[in-house]
């Protein structure tokens, strides 16, 4: 029996050698984009790389229109300063840690509590600082 292991590395084999792969793919899609909360991917210059499609369920916004925005533009104001302080320096000295409150922008203008918590992550190419909002109201939000 060889010691070697026989799952194939990430890539490495033929779609139609693996048919199991589709359903795996679309499994980890439905977990980011069908989650409770949504997840939100912002680049050093604080624009946002990538946009959980679950975040419309809370902002009623789509996830298109949100990527490429800054997230200033999402924060409440009197959030921003704090915001920013958490998230500056996320390039040099890693995610910050533990969970923070923020208040962000809704379709209709209004702004709804969140509960955010973040980790450093990379396309393997760039890094960002990846955010996993949950509403507060957890009664409202579902």
């Amino acid at each position: 029996m060889s010691s070697q292991s026989t799952t194939p590395s990430a890539g490495s084999a033929a779609p139609d050698q693996h048919p199991e792969r589709g359903r795996r793919d679309a499994l980890y899609r439905s977990l980011v984009d069908d989650a409770f909360g949504f997840t939100v991917a912002i680049r050093s210059d604080f624009t946002m790389a990538f946009v959980s499609q679950s975040v419309w369920k809370h902002v009623e916004r789509t996830a298109d229109s949100l990527t490429g925005e800054s997230v200033a533009d999402f924060l409440h104001p009197d959030d921003l300063e704090r915001a920013l302080l958490l998230m500056s320096g996320w390039t040099n000295h890693g995610a910050p840690n533990g969970m923070a409150g923020f208040r962000l922008k809704h379709a209709d203008g209004s702004w709804l509590a969140f509960d955010v918590t973040a980790s450093h992550v990379t396309d393997g190419v760039e890094a960002f600082l990846a955010v996993y909002c949950s509403p507060v109201d957890y009664q409202k939000a579902t």
